[in-house]
C-alpha cells in the first residue's frame, strides 16, 4: 500500500447558514478545506482517474451539502460527511478531516468585527 494525501483547501462558498435571520437574509463567505489519506498505490501504476479519488466529484459533494442552509455549522458538517460516505463508500472509517471557516462581519452574533470562525 502507498499512501497518499488529497487535499482541497480554500474551497468558497457564499451559503445562508446561522441562527440569526439575516444570515438566512444575507448570507456569508465559507471556506471548506478537505483532506483525506488513502491508498494511491493503483493510481500510481495506473495513471486513471478511476483508480483514485476524483477531487472534482469531493467538491461537487461538497458543494451541493453547502447549498442547503442550516442553523449549525455543526450540521453542515454532518450532512458532509455523510454525502461523502455515501459517494465514496471505499474509504475507510477514519478516512477524512475538514474545516469549515466563516468570514465574520460587524453583523454577526459576535456583535463586533472578527476575522473568522471555524469548526473542525
Amino acid at each position: 500500500m502507498m499512501e497518499g494525501l488529497l487535499e482541497l483547501k480554500g474551497m468558497r462558498f457564499h451559503a445562508f447558514h446561522g441562527c440569526l435571520p439575516q444570515e438566512r437574509v444575507d448570507g456569508g463567505e465559507y471556506v471548506v478545506d478537505f483532506s483525506v489519506k488513502l491508498d494511491v498505490e493503483r493510481a500510481v501504476d495506473s495513471d486513471e482517474l478511476g483508480d483514485t479519488l476524483d477531487y472534482s466529484k469531493v467538491y461537487a459533494v461538497v458543494r451541493e451539502q453547502m447549498e442547503i442552509p442550516s442553523d449549525l455549522i455543526e450540521n453542515v458538517a454532518g450532512r458532509v460527511a455523510a454525502a461523502i460516505r455515501a459517494a465514496f463508500p471505499q474509504l475507510p472509517p477514519s478516512w477524512y478531516s475538514a474545516r469549515y471557516g466563516k468570514g465574520l462581519k460587524a453583523s454577526s452574533p459576535c456583535r463586533k468585527p472578527a476575522g473568522h470562525a471555524s469548526y473542525r
